[in-house]
């Protein structure tokens, strides 16, 4: 298990498929697996934000944080348990 300090990026595991709706929201297929997560739009905002920022979760939380009127550190915290349910599901890892 990683440490809480372990500051290295999380990552979409390799072969991950993503698939994108009409209404915004996304489906993560786990690989291998017949496993699928369905996020919601804010959550989907929240993968884009952090692909763009080379998966830097503090710039990903700044960057939505100003689009969306909060506080970024109480975002990046919300975005840090969201990526700790992923990998706990098998879509991201460090």
């Amino acid at each position: 298990m990683d440490s809480p300090s372990d500051t290295r990026p999380w990552e979409p595991v390799a072969g991950l498929r993503i698939d994108v709706l009409s209404n915004g929201w996304m489906e993560l297929h786990a690989p291998g697996t017949p496993e699928a997560l369905l996020c919601t739009a804010q959550e989907t905002a929240m993968w884009v934000a952090l692909s763009r920022n080379a998966w830097s979760l503090g710039d990903a939380a700044l960057m939505l944080s100003e689009n969306w009127g909060v506080e970024p550190w109480t975002l990046r915290d919300r975005m840090s348990e969201w990526l700790e349910r992923l990998a706990y599901s098998g879509f991201v890892a460090r």
